[in-house]
């Protein structure tokens, strides 16, 4: 929700005194509500309205994908 993209953004936003830099790693979820395919526009409306960045780990990309039966084309 805009809620959601709302209070992370500004939680991550709150190290900024202290990292100039301020990013976050994407998770494996071991249990999704809703279509884990939404995940990346959720991070992507995190980085952009908190000007944050995203360390993409694509060991973590492909265990989600495993999980959810998504094929790996």
């Amino acid at each position: 929700t805009a809620d959601a993209v709302a209070t992370v953004a500004r939680r991550l936003n709150q190290l900024r005194p202290i990292i100039s830099e301020v990013g976050f790693e994407n998770q494996v979820a071991y249990l999704t509500f809703g279509d884990v395919r939404d995940e990346p526009k959720f991070w992507n409306r995190i980085c952009s309205e908190g000007n944050l960045w995203l360390l993409l780990d694509l060991h973590n990309c492909y265990t989600q994908c495993l999980n959810n039966d998504m094929p790996l084309e």
